[in-house]
């Protein structure tokens, strides 16, 4: 299944590791072909940053890979996916659907700690399960006649906590989950992720009409 089949637009993972854990010379010697924008600066850390188009669903989803190689601190790589109209250019392997199992090849570690955020969209045919807007009551006069369009739940789970900011506006919804988790990179599943990332947030929508239809 893809992102769309599961209202989600963006679905991003970060993560820190030690310069030491990457195949370095590999990693860039990669990347030569690939169009990525690198720079070195005088203390020898590395900032990579490129693009990777579908070879299934083009134009629609796309990945964006930056990696940050630091001499003193840690290192760091974003590995976000999009669902746009945004066309990458000169579109070749590795594809946005595995670039993650590709760049897990230049790891040494197997499994990461990482931190995931995720945006879902849903269109008016979805309403939160409670009520927004609601009014924001308050004794300040500049704040009279406001609205609470949103709120920020900690919801538990096995590994801690996940972080949902849920908003209204006009006729979508957007729902935005902050989670901790460890992947693998070598054996990452972007549709598998997303989907896990979806049992968090689907629960806080509704589809319109389904009381009706459920008799309630």
């Amino acid at each position: 299944m893809s992102m769309e089949d599961f209202h989600c637009e963006m679905f991003e993972l970060y993560f820190q590791f030690p310069r030491e854990e990457v195949n370095e010379d590999a990693f860039l010697e990669a990347i030569r072909h690939l169009l990525a924008d690198e720079y070195t600066d005088e203390e020898g850390n590395v900032d990579v940053a490129f693009s990777f188009g579908s070879r299934e669903e083009e134009p629609k989803l796309h990945a964006h890979l930056r990696v940050r190689l630091r001499k003193e601190k840690k290192s760091r790589v974003e590995l976000s996916y999009h669902r746009s109209s945004m066309e990458v250019e000169d579109v070749q392997p590795p594809y946005a659907e595995d670039c993650a199992q590709w760049l897990g090849v230049f790891f040494k570690t197997e499994e990461m700690d990482a931190r995931i955020n995720a945006a879902f969209t849903f269109d008016k045919s979805f309403s939160p399960v409670f009520v927004l807007p609601f009014p924001f009551t308050s004794p300040e006069k500049a704040l009279a006649g406001a609205l609470v369009t949103g709120m920020s739940l900690l919801l538990p789970n096995e590994d801690g906590s996940d972080t949902v900011i849920i908003q209204k506006a006009d006729s979508d919804t957007f729902i935005f989950l902050n989670r901790k988790t460890k992947i693998s990179l070598k054996i990452f599943d972007l549709s598998a992720e997303v989907e896990r990332a979806s049992t968090v947030v689907r629960p806080l929508v509704k589809e319109q009409g389904a009381d009706d239809e459920s008799g309630n």
